[in-house]
């Protein structure tokens, strides 16, 4: 069993995970290069070559490092759910605007970004389209269990429509049209979409 690395060496990945991830949002999947990264980490020539020799390595440390912030930042915003209401469409739909928001601003845009450029990479690699499974399968089953906690009809099925939901209204937020929808527009397509739940 191989010994977790020492706490300089994580940093430093972490540090070039996060540099790859700017190199994506910045100059796009064909701009992901060791050298754009050595800059962007502030590194000396040939710093990340030593960690990850390969691009394919250098992509892995890159989606580990999105999906490690992206949990943390999905456990946050559902530490608490027990004021929740689930039968409340407006406060459903407020609650996942905010966490959408979340999702799509500051740096967690640029995370976004990167991150549907690299899904669709993967579906020409087929390792790389196995870590975003596994990433995808977490975010359901963390899903599923927060409905079960709400006492949500069918959790399995509606952490599934839920997740297609969130996955498609980031990519809106990020990727589509001229500018994102403000939060109040996104709270109405929210609660229409919502709107069955109850029926």
């Amino acid at each position: 069993m191989s010994e977790p690395p020492r706490p300089d060496v994580a940093r430093r990945r972490r540090s070039i995970a996060s540099a790859a991830i700017d190199v994506l949002a910045d100059h796009g999947v064909r701009g992901l290069t060791h050298r754009a990264v050595d800059a962007a980490a502030g590194m000396s020539p040939g710093a990340v070559n030593y960690h990850a020799p390969t691009r394919g390595k250098l992509v892995a440390l890159a989606v580990e490092e999105l999906f490690s912030r992206d949990y943390e930042l999905v456990v946050t915003h559902f530490t608490d759910v027990s004021a929740l209401d689930p039968t409340s469409i407006p406060q459903l739909a407020e609650f996942m605007a905010s966490f959408i928001e979340a999702m799509t601003t500051g740096p967690a845009r640029r995370r976004a970004l990167a991150r549907h450029l690299l899904l669709g990479e993967a579906q020409f690699h087929p390792q790389l389209r196995d870590l975003f499974d596994q990433q995808r399968r977490a975010f359901v089953q963390f899903t599923q269990r927060l409905l079960e906690t709400l006492e949500v009809p069918e959790p399995a099925l509606t952490a599934e429509t839920v997740t297609v939901v969130v996955d498609g209204l980031i990519q809106r937020q990020v990727m589509i049209g001229a500018a994102p929808l403000p939060p109040a527009e996104l709270c109405q397509v929210l609660t229409r979409l919502l709107q069955p739940w109850n029926q």
